[in-house]
């Protein structure tokens, strides 16, 4: 059993608790041994081309006749199921939903690709949503405790709206499969992969809350959990601690029917058996994808900063440019001029931000939660001169404030049990 205060220093360094998963080896990698373990990329780019297609297309196959629901947004793990669902089932069947506010960069571009595919389309609008202690206390009692807590109560939304005559169609793990955590790939040891895990899972480096030693001794686990020629280190954690012991808790639901592609072991099975050099970065992935699915991919993206795939580089970064500048502008300003151009908030759904400075059903939510956790004393921060130096906009402390009121309910969840 961890020392509450040094299992919040922990959480507010990570965002979550690192635990891992009773049945993740079983579920995230589907092999025994080395042995089991065959390499694919021996195969030419037009071999391993159809053998990606003829992999990821089986797992629709089967899709039943129930409402199919699809959270897209304006990435491309939610684009490839749609257009994968879109070869196997009437598109009169399929439903996108998206969740954000408007002006935000997957709120809107969800919207695009969906209105594209001419499908029915819901949007909900986060800033018309009531934000209260119960619903988020809910949240944490049904696996959201000792996360980013608020993630959980808005992906609760889309299945509330629905109901259980649906089949839900997930991007969880999409990212990972396809190398995107992936990136010196210098790490021989346990000991630095766990290091490297530490330092790219930091919530915010506006908050230093534990020191490496107390996190590897005490939260990370200190052997790897199968041989690094099986599966390389960098997956082992990242797939163990964050996907399955985090994120999986966050975007899926068990009283729903959830269906997530790229975890299914056809799928881990293909993409772990490519070799990791040319894994890293998503490189082989968004090849792949917009050969098979060259319409969906050709559409904007928030990877390409509202621009399409085959954009030059020299266009996109003119695009990155743009979403600099229009943060730095007032929302009136070229509203049009930046719709017409796919130029967005460079948020994925809402402005945390914008949340703790103006008067709103989060805002008030949070400041009661605020001050309980700050009676405690058990986090080496001044709340209350948090508060204060983001309203003053001295410094923005949005997400960290979310992150505190999620602590102090995640607490209070355990403390009711």
């Amino acid at each position: 059993m961890h020392d509450i205060a040094e299992k919040a220093a922990c959480f507010l360094h990570f965002g979550f608790i690192p635990k891992i998963p009773s049945d993740f080896l079983s579920e995230a990698f589907p092999y025994n041994s080395a042995e089991d373990f065959k390499p694919s990329w021996q195969h030419s780019n037009n071999e391993l081309l159809q053998r990606s297609k003829a992999t990821f297309e089986s797992i629709f196959q089967n899709a039943n006749s129930k409402p199919q629901v699809v959270p897209i947004s304006g990435g491309y793990d939610s684009r490839a199921i749609l257009a994968a669902l879109l070869n196997h089932v009437d598109k009169e069947n399929i439903i996108t939903v998206t969740f954000g506010v408007p002006g935000s960069r997957d709120y809107e571009l969800g919207a695009k690709v969906a209105n594209h595919f001419d499908l029915q389309h819901e949007a909900i609008n986060l800033s018309t949503i009531n934000v209260n202690y119960e619903d988020l206390f809910i949240a944490a009692q049904k696996g959201g405790a000792w996360t980013f807590l608020i993630d959980k109560f808005y992906n609760s939304l889309i299945p509330k709206m629905f109901g259980k005559n649906a089949t839900y169609w997930c991007g969880f793990m999409g990212g990972p499969m396809a190398g995107a955590h992936l990136k010196s790939m210098k790490n021989t040891s346990w000991e630095e992969a766990k290091s490297a895990f530490f330092t790219s899972n930091k919530f915010s480096k506006n908050m230093e809350t534990i020191q490496k030693s107390k996190i590897f001794s005490n939260f990370l686990p200190e052997r790897a959990f199968i041989d690094k020629d099986i599966i390389c280190f960098e997956d082992q954690l990242n797939c163990a601690l964050r996907q399955l012991g985090y994120i999986k808790k966050v975007v899926l639901f068990d009283e729903y029917d959830y269906k997530c592609p790229f975890l299914q072991p056809e799928w881990v099975t293909f993409s772990l058996s490519l070799p990791n050099e040319i894994r890293k970065g998503n490189n082989v992935y968004h090849k792949i994808f917009s050969k098979i699915y060259p319409e969906a991919f050709a559409l904007p993206a928030v990877q390409n900063f509202g621009g399409s795939i085959n954009s030059r580089k020299e266009i996109l970064k003119v695009r990155k440019l743009l979403t600099k500048i229009r943060k730095r502008t007032h929302e009136s300003t070229l509203k049009g001029f930046w719709s017409k151009m796919n130029i967005y908030h460079n948020f994925n759904y809402i402005d945390f931000d914008d949340e703790f400075r103006n008067e709103t059903s989060l805002k008030r939510c949070a400041i009661e939660n605020l001050n309980d956790l700050h009676k405690r004393d058990i986090i080496p921060f001044n709340i209350p001169s948090i508060i204060k130096t983001h309203r003053q906009k001295k410094q923005n402390f949005g997400k960290e404030l979310m992150l505190l009121t999620a602590l102090e309910i995640s607490i209070k969840s355990d403390e009711s049990y």
